[in-house]
């Protein structure tokens, strides 16, 4: 194999595990805002539970 041919598939292999990692972590990214929005919205039940509690009479 001529050495042009084994660096074009080194730039191939190189290209395809940069866009992996950069898709892996684009998923990790999505993946922790799902979490936040989750936490955040529980919290806001509480609050709001909470608000509910305080001002209804015993």
């Amino acid at each position: 194999m001529s050495y042009e041919f084994m660096e074009q598939i080194s730039d191939h292999v190189e290209s395809r595990l940069r866009l992996e990692r950069e898709q892996m972590e684009f998923e990790a990214q999505k993946k922790e805002k799902k979490i936040q929005k989750m936490i955040a919205t529980a919290a806001a039940v509480f609050l709001l539970l909470l608000t509910f509690a305080l001002e209804t009479p015993h």
